[in-house]
């Protein structure tokens, strides 16, 4: 019995040393778990591109990665989804948002690796273009951090507003004669000149027009403002779509709408050619009469 249990003993010490090495070997070369936290979580921006062509976002990205025990230095990959206007169905191109660290110089936030240490900041930037169509761009920003083949990933929302914006210029001419015909016409008297105003924008627009007070005698006879109301057209083009053919009446009290137009893209400025006429009556006396009319555009 005695040289039985001898010659188990070996083989039992055998069995339990292969099974504490098979457990105990992978165990060594375990990873170390990583977090990425970044704030702000959800980054809004307002931009209006007629003024602002390229600014940097107050306060940035802060990314930072834990337990700091276990990390040194890495990298930090970025990709940006869509950027999309869930209402037009638009997407804003993804080069408008840009990424820097330091002074170092900014990059569009197309897919990015940039170096990160415990605790980064990181400077956003948004570089609009002058036409980009307006709408509320929402898409999300994700952050992947390696280390060491240690891998934590972090998500931000991003929201960028781009505003409606629609200006006016005038090229000619200055002022505008209206002069009675030799006889009495249709129209009345119309004035020999076309008005002719440029217009540019991202959106679709309309062209308003008010007149600051009746027309007031300026020299002649006449020694009280002219009764009657001023009229103006505009003459239709690819641009501009006038809201008649006829004459609108312009009055003091509010602006009056002559036109509705599109947005001009790259085109730049459109060209809107206006006429301004009046009715002839045999009550009106002879003279020269000068009023203002304010003409503006706005988004439609």
């Amino acid at each position: 019995m005695a040289m039985r249990h001898k010659q188990v003993k070996p083989i039992l010490l055998l069995i339990f040393s292969i099974v504490f090495v098979w457990l105990a070997g992978p165990g060594w070369s375990h990873v170390p778990d990583i977090q990425l936290q970044v704030m702000p979580h959800h980054v809004t921006v307002r931009v209006n591109p007629s003024q602002q062509t390229f600014f940097e976002i107050s306060g940035g990205l802060q990314a930072s990665v834990f337990p700091f025990s276990r990390f040194t230095q890495g990298t930090l990959h970025m990709s940006l989804t869509p950027l999309v206007d869930a209402n037009s169905g638009r997407q804003l191109p993804a080069d408008r948002l840009l990424i820097s660290l330091g002074e170092g110089r900014p990059v569009p936030i197309g897919s990015t690796v940039l170096p990160i240490s415990r605790a980064t900041r990181f400077r956003l930037w948004v570089r609009p273009e002058l036409y980009d169509a307006p709408g509320l761009y929402q898409g999300q920003l994700c952050l992947t951090v390696n280390c060491a083949g240690a891998q934590a990933v972090a998500h931000v929302d991003v929201h960028i507003q781009v505003l409606p914006w629609v200006v006016i210029r005038r090229l000619a001419p200055s002022p505008l004669m209206i002069t009675s015909p030799g006889s009495f016409g249709p129209e009345g008297m119309m004035s020999s000149e076309r008005i002719v105003l440029l217009v540019a924008g991202n959106d679709s627009w309309q062209l308003l027009v008010q007149a600051s007070d009746p027309l007031s005698p300026l020299s002649g006879p006449a020694t009280t403002p002219l009764a009657e109301q001023i009229g103006m057209r505009v003459f239709a083009n690819e641009w501009v779509q006038p809201v008649t053919d006829d004459l609108v009446q312009v009055t003091t009290d509010s602006p009056a709408l002559l036109a509705t137009g599109k947005a001009t893209g790259d085109c730049g400025w459109a060209a809107v050619d206006l006429q301004v006429g009046m009715p002839l009556t045999r009550r009106q006396v002879a003279g020269v009469y000068m009023g203002e009319l304010t003409l503006s555009v706005a988004p439609y």
